[in-house]
């Protein structure tokens, strides 16, 4: 699972707020959920900061670890 599969089970929202929150298509974040897209960097700032840093950017950086 990823960081941000794991922030977004926990989250106390629904999908369309999500999306909302980060100025994205539904769509696209059940995309990006099931690891079949990943973002811009635009957006993969946008969800750092929206996690407040629970979701870094580099953990859309494929060989990077959180625990490293």
């Amino acid at each position: 699972m990823t960081q941000f599969q794991a922030y977004i089970n926990g989250y106390q929202g629904n999908q369309g707020e999500i999306a909302a929150a980060l100025n994205i298509s539904q769509p696209y974040l059940s995309l990006l959920f099931a690891g079949k897209k990943r973002p811009s960097l635009d957006l993969a700032v946008r969800i750092e900061s929206w996690s407040g840093g629970a979701v870094p950017v580099a953990s859309w950086v494929t060989g990077t670890r959180s625990d490293a």
